[in-house]
């Protein structure tokens, strides 16, 4: 999935085995995921994050607090 953050370009791939890849910056961070309803918890680089997500067929909106949210279109 692609998406943009603040004009920032980001790569996220979420297995389904539960890890997860986001690249931005072009760097790669790895880590692990889980999803149960609406709700995102992915660990990256130690740090655990919680976030409300919508997600569609093609589209995964990821609602950060405070912030804009980031849409990842399926690639």
């Amino acid at each position: 999935m692609e998406g943009r953050a603040r004009g920032i370009k980001l790569t996220a791939e979420f297995a389904n085995d539960g890890t997860a890849k986001l690249t931005m910056f072009g760097q790669m961070l790895q880590g692990k995921y889980k999803l149960e309803g609406d709700e995102l918890e992915w660990t990256l680089n130690g740090k655990t994050t919680k976030n409300k997500v919508k997600v569609t067929a093609t589209e995964l909106e990821v609602i950060a607090g405070g912030g804009d949210p980031i849409v990842c279109k399926r690639g």
